[in-house]
């Protein structure tokens, strides 16, 4: 199945894998309480290019989406695979 990576919210911004914008915002709006729903206004699709700081087994890293996910990444569902605080 094909996926997008998205970024739900700016301050706080939560990182989701689905294949559509709806998916992702209800399934963030479905982790947290009603004070904190997005709208789909704070959806952005997120280049698996994009570049980032990481947290791994081994510390922080910097590097991609894509790379963080690796090339063994199987999309299943709609999941949350990073956030940033």
């Amino acid at each position: 199945m094909e996926f997008k990576i998205f970024q739900v919210g700016e301050d706080y911004p939560t990182y989701i894998v689905a294949q559509t914008k709806e998916e992702a915002l209800e399934l963030h709006n479905s982790h947290v309480e009603a004070d904190f729903h997005e709208s789909i206004n704070d959806v952005e699709e997120v280049s698996a290019e994009r570049a980032g700081k990481f947290e791994t087994e081994s510390g922080y890293q910097e590097m991609t989406f894509g790379e963080f996910l690796g090339k063994d990444f199987v999309y299943e569902k709609p999941a949350v695979i990073c956030w940033s605080e």
